[in-house]
Order: C-alpha cells, then structure tokens, then sequence
C-alpha cells in the first residue's frame, strides 16, 4: 500500500501539471488520453485515502441543543402554589435547578429536558456523555452558593415522545435504572457547567432494542438545593446541550482470574487476563509499574504481593477497556506465642508449654522435635523443645522454647488500670471529689438510667442568623437537639461552638410554616452558641430551641423522623417509638399563637415573633409504641410540625481493667494459693450488700486464669474484696499484661469502679 501510494502522488504531480499548461497545443493528442489514466488513477487514490480516513476513525462526538421552548419543562414540586404540584411549565426564562421559591413558588420541582435527532447508532459504545448549563443569576431566595444535590436520569424508551400540558408529565415517565448523582459548587453568571459523566444513562439507552440513530432522548434532573441557568425561551443559542462521545468500535471484554497468596507477606499472586472483542492487537498497561510509552507490560501478572491491580487494555483501532482484579492473602501472617512453665524443683518433670497460634488460616498442625503432635506439652523436664506449626494453607512457623528449673518463692502484687497508666491515685481513685488525675467506669448496672433532660435554651430572631447560647452539663452519654421554627427560608448550616450539627429532617406547609430538627451526638461540655444560618434573613420570625439529654444511645440516638404539616386548628403527628424512649417534637405555627399542648406533652419551649410566625414550640413526652404529639393553637393557619424518638443508652453491666506496665518475666501461679483481688467502688445509686452479686475474671489473653464470686463489701473504706485458689500451678508469659473483667448482674443497683489492684501470691 505504501509503494502505491508513492506512485498515485508521483501520478497527482503530473496530473496537476498537465492541467495549469497555458496552451490548447500543449495538451493535444496523446495528452488527453494521459489526463484520462492520470484522472482514473486520482479518484482511485483518492477512494484509497476515504477509505483509509473511515477505518480509523472510531470516536465520534455530537452535540445537541434543545430544539425548541417545549423541550425544556420544569414539573412543579408539592410546595408550589403557581400551578400546584405537578403542573407543566413551558415558558420559563430560565431553568431552576430545582428549588424554586420565588414569588410565586414553583417549590422543589422536577427538570426535563428533550434533544432530538440524536445520530447515535444502536449499541454503540459509548465512551463520554455529560450536559451543559450556561448559569444566569439566581431569583431570591434562590442562590447558585448553597448546597445542592441533583440526580440525573433519563426515560427508560426507544424513542421519547414531545412533553405535553397532562400534570406529572415528566415525572410520570419511566426512568432508566442508571442515574447520575451531581452536587454542583457555586456558580459563576455567564459559565458553561458540565455535569459528572452521564455515560451509563446514554449506554442503557443505545442497547435498548428499539434504539434507533436519529431518536430523541428524555433526561429528568431532581434533588434539591437551587443551581439557576438558561432556557431555551431565555437565550436559546445558551440552552442547555447534550454531548455524546461515542465509538462504533467493537467493545474489548475482559476477565481476570486471581491467584491468591496462601501465606500472609508472601509474593506468589498471579492475575491471568482474558481478552475477546476490540479490533487487531492488543497493548497491556499494568498499574503495579507506572505508565509507559510504548506500553509493554505482558498480558498476565505473575509473583505478585497482595493488592489491587488495574490494567488498560488497547486495541488497534485505540479502544480502550480497564478491569481491577485484587489479590488477597490471610489477614496475619502465622505467629505463636510460646508460654513455658518451670519445673518446680530440680531434676522434676512437671515442665510444660502452652501454644497460643495468632493469624494464618486455621485449622493448624504441630510436629515436636521428638514427634509429639499436640499443640500444648505437659510433664516435661528441663530443657530446649522445639515445634513447626502448620496451618490449612501450608505456612509454617517454628517456635524453639526453653524449659527451665523454677526458683521464684517471692510475692507478687499486681496493680490494673482503666486508661491512664500508672497516673492514678494507688490509696483511693473511686474517693470523691474525683480529681484530674483519677480514671474511674462508666455506671455498672443491668437496666437502662433513663434519658434526663439537662438543659433547654430558645431564643428568637428576624435577621440571619439566629443566635442561642446554651450550656451543656458533663452528664454521659450526651445529645443535644434543635428545633427551628420559620415561615420558608433556607436553613444553610446550624452550628454549636462553630461545630456543624447534622439535619435530622424537615418540612413545609404551602411556603408559610417551615420546621427543622438538628442533632449533635456527645456535644462538648460547657456553654457555647448554637448559630442558625439561613439563605436570606427570617424577616417573618424565627424560634430557635436548643435542649440537651443525658442517658443517650450514642450509636444510634434517634428512631425515624416523622413530620406532618397542614392547615387546621389542630396540628398533630403520630411518632414510632418504644416503651423506654423519650419522644420529642417542634411546631410552627403561622399567624396564630400556641395555646396548649396534647396529655402527657412537657413544654419546652413556647415563642412568639413579630413576623408572621406566630407559634414556635418543642415538648417531650415519654415514649410507647406510638405516640401522638398535638398542640391547641388559637385559630385555623398553615402549620408544620416534626417530631423523631430518642432511645435511651443501654446498660454497662462490665469493665474491664489491664495491667501496665506489662510481666517483663513469667510468672507462676501457685495451686493452693490464696489469690486476692481489691476494687474500690463508688455507689451511685441502690445499696451495695457486704456480699454482692459482682463476679471477678481474671485472665491473660484468651487464658482464665481464675473466676472469682461472693465477695464481700466494706462500705467504710469503699473496698470490695474477692478471693479464691487454683487447683493447679499456671504460667503467665513475659510482656502479656493480666487482665480482671469484673460483672454487674444485680438488678437496681448502680456504682463506678475506680481501680482494681490485684494481689497475687505464689508460692
């Protein structure tokens, strides 16, 4: 092809000399017979050239705008009052994106948007796909700063038909089951913004059955927040546009078959790659060495540590296609612990070794030098054993221990803390007044303490934002909600001590009375502001009520929001909850004032403000398996109210204390020998018996060493004392710290435990 190409252009360069010769004469006789050949080898070359260009060109690129004002709508969202929830909007200046509470309020509505005449053939490959917005300035309240979190979809159909004037015409159409999600940062008037990569969506389309080039799409933008950009009635040379990257390549598919590593740290993965589609041959680009030019990499990985692994492949025609394939091993690698016991006296034979096998894959085999097979060895005398371990996979580990002739007749005491190392008072660290220095449990008790309300602070304002210094006791297991009551602007952020809260939910009725509860989980101690931001100042009046509990879930602290909003006199909601919870709600109510509350509610707040909210309140009322929340207002008027229960923190019924520093020698717990363990305690609540029902477990590791119970109680010094004795000698290893689990199974009694300190006596 190359020597034939050389010949056509040395054939053009005649040709073209021919043509420009000034004279008929010239060009006369056999000269037009040359033109011919020469004409007849041009369009050949030519032919050879086009076809050449349509072989390698594989990606192709259109764009789309709206066609025309009725192929960008905007659905009406529920608080919208221009043409009520559902209405189809065709003639919009702009597109809202998708709050829309200008006067008058479209509310959160739903964007639609249809391109036609789409060249894209059926299964195509799709390789890029976004749209454009070119943003105006947004219509107050509305903004382009604040938060916003869209989803894209498109109508799951062949071909999309126009929108029509039917409520819910957009938002009754079915939806591909591939979506975008989209939170846009601020924009700037007069910029293009592209959303995030709508391949996906096009892709579900084009492999439909019924696809054919030249149809129409359907996308539906949904979410909330507000973005502000131009319509096709706007500026229709600035509406909205469709960009499709597409490739009539075959498309390359890939396979990946793994290799494990069977022994933790080792590097024997393999990843063998499958490879079918695509056009001609194929280059390999591992991500395990970086990229190259040209790629080089081979096809297959082999001697590879654990990890992820990504690989591009390319083809002729430069399709490309990427797969990750991990490698995984055992957790940890294989390790032991060997703890070898003395024998007692010189020439004895009551030595022994305990095995204790950390990571590897179980199950695991010992081979002792000698031949024994038992993981653990007993009667032993004097000496150096050694044993390989071998787990499920193969791994092997080897231990050598040593066992020597045990000479150690002293005393051991033994002091274990909760957390703060050896900082703590050793006389009394449960004594009140509990100091800095002093590390004592939470509340040891079966049942729930129950939730306590420690603190409630409101406030109001008509400018943003709205203000409430509160203070938090140090109570445990905190939560701290807040209520706030307004007629229909944005709540942006609410914060206490400068610390975002998080939005537990909200409501409206009909733009005229707006309800939001935040939550912060063990808020800090001491007194901060709770700042209530909004998109523009609440010039009708806002209540803000700040109220912090105490006896809290910390995991999960609220069971689900519930909220209602109408306009009646008689504002209610019903919350799920249990019997132990406490139920807490906020009102908003607009125009009139709040006059009373439902049987059983606590007031916590009840405001009034010279705008137009007239009503702004928050009650708890003890939990049950549903709960009503009402309120009495003074007249009939739009209202909202939301309410969620809280559960209450479950019960602490053991502690755990550890010694430090750790053994630096093992030490030999005699048989027959008295073991004590001392705990001072603080009783909070019930009278602690001189004999209670509080068990001690002392261990190391995995290992009971002894479970002691029937202690007794000494309510003069606050000690509580267990003893007790093994019935056979036990070993602990160097560096294991011992460990004593103490248990609270006795009903209605409620206490703290400073420190353990344990006295164990060898013999």
């Amino acid at each position: 092809m190359m020597t034939l190409r050389i010949n056509y252009k040395k054939r053009e360069k005649d040709f073209l000399r021919l043509l420009t010769q000034k004279t008929v004469r010239e060009t006369a006789g056999n000269s037009f017979k040359e033109i011919s050949e020469l004409l007849k080898s041009t369009i050949l070359l030519i032919l050879l050239v086009f076809s050449t260009n349509v072989l390698n060109s594989q990606t192709i690129t259109i764009t789309k705008s709206i066609a025309t004002g009725n192929d960008d709508v905007e659905e009406e969202g529920p608080e919208g009052v221009f043409g009520g929830q559902g209405y189809m909007y065709f003639i919009s200046s702009d597109i809202e994106l998708v709050a829309d509470f200008e006067p008058t309020s479209c509310g959160t509505q739903k964007i639609g948007l249809r391109f036609t005449g789409l060249t894209v053939p059926k299964n195509a490959t799709i390789i890029n796909a976004y749209l454009t917005f070119n943003a105006i300035p947004a219509d107050s309240p509305n903004t382009n700063t604040g938060t916003t979190n869209l989803t894209i979809k498109a109508q799951a159909t062949d071909n999309a038909t126009a929108f029509t004037s039917t409520y819910y015409n957009l938002s009754s159409r079915s939806t591909t089951t591939a979506s975008t999600a989209w939170s846009p940062g601020s924009w700037t008037s007069g910029v293009n913004y592209n959303s995030p990569s709508i391949t996906s969506i096009i892709q579900e389309i084009v492999n439909r059955s019924g696809w054919a080039s030249g149809n129409a799409m359907v996308f539906s933008i949904t979410g909330t927040g507000s973005r502000s950009a131009n319509s096709y009635n706007g500026n229709s040379t600035l509406a909205p546009k469709l960009t499709i990257v597409y490739s009539t390549s075959p498309p390359i598919n890939l396979s990946t078959s793994v290799t494990n590593i069977l022994c933790n740290g080792n590097s024997t993965g393999a990843i063998n790659l499958s490879v079918s589609g695509g056009t001609g041959s194929f280059t390999y680009d591992w991500s395990n060495d970086g990229p190259e030019t040209p790629d080089n990499d081979p096809q297959n990985l082999s001697g590879m540590a654990a990890g992820s692994y990504v690989v591009t492949v390319t083809d002729a025609a430069g399709t490309t296609a990427t797969a990750t394939a991990t490698i995984t091993q055992p957790t940890t690698q294989l390790t032991y612990v060997a703890m070898a016991t003395n024998v007692s006296s010189p020439g004895g034979s009551n030595g022994a070794i305990d095995m204790e096998i950390k990571g590897g894959t179980p199950s695991y085999s010992y081979l002792w030098n000698g031949g024994a097979t038992t993981q653990n060895r007993t009667n032993l005398t004097a000496g150096n054993y050694t044993v390989t371990i071998t787990d499920a996979n193969g791994c092997t580990a080897v231990s050598m221990s040593t066992v020597g002739t045990n000479s150690n007749t002293s005393i051991a005491n033994k002091q274990l803390y909760l957390s703060e190392g050896q900082l703590l008072d050793r006389i009394n660290p449960g004594a009140t007044p509990l100091d800095n220095s002093t590390s004592v449990t939470s509340p040891l008790s079966t049942a729930p303490s129950g939730i306590v309300v420690d603190a409630v602070t409101s406030g109001t304002g008509l400018t943003s934002p709205v203000t409430v210094s509160h203070t938090t006791s140090s109570n445990s297991n905190r939560l701290m909600l807040v209520g706030v009551s307004q007629k229909n602007r944005v709540v942006t952020s609410v914060t206490y001590g400068g610390v975002a809260m998080t939005l537990v939910g909200e409501n409206i009725s009909n733009g005229n009375a707006k309800v939001h509860i935040y939550k912060m989980v063990n808020p800090p101690t001491g007194t901060a502001n709770v700042v209530v931001n909004f998109d523009a100042a609440p010039d009708k009046g806002a209540v803000v009520g700040v109220i912090t509990y105490s006896g809290v879930d910390q995991t999960s602290p609220l069971g689900t929001f519930n909220s209602a909003s109408n306009t009646s006199s008689s504002p209610s909601i019903t919350v799920s909850s249990t019997t132990g919870d406490l139920v807490f709600d906020v009102m908003t109510m607009r125009s009139k004032t709040l006059d009373g509350l439902g049987s059983g509610q606590t007031q916590r707040w009840n405001l009034t403000t010279s705008g137009e909210i007239k009503g702004g309140g928050g009650s708890t009322k003890a939990g049950a398996s549903s709960v009503t929340m009402s309120w009495t207002p003074s007249g009939s008027a739009d209202w909202a109210q939301a309410g969620v229960s809280i559960k209450p923190a479950a019960s602490v019924t053991n502690v755990t204390f550890t010694e430090s520093p750790v053994l630096c020698s093992a030490l030999t717990v005699k048989a027959n020998t008295t073991i004590t363990v001392q705990a001072y305690i603080n009783t909070i609540s019930g009278t602690m018996p001189s004999n209670p029902n509080i068990t001690a477990l002392i261990k190391y590791g995995a290992t009971t060493i002894l479970s002691l119970t029937n202690p007794t109680y000494n309510s003069g010094t606050g000690m509580i004392t267990w003893t007790g004795t093994r019935g056979s000698d036990m070993t602990v290893p160097p560096d294991r710290p011992l460990h004593c689990k103490s248990r609270q199974p006795s009903q209605g009694l409620l206490f703290r435990s400073g420190m353990t300190v344990r006295h164990i006596h060898p013999k």
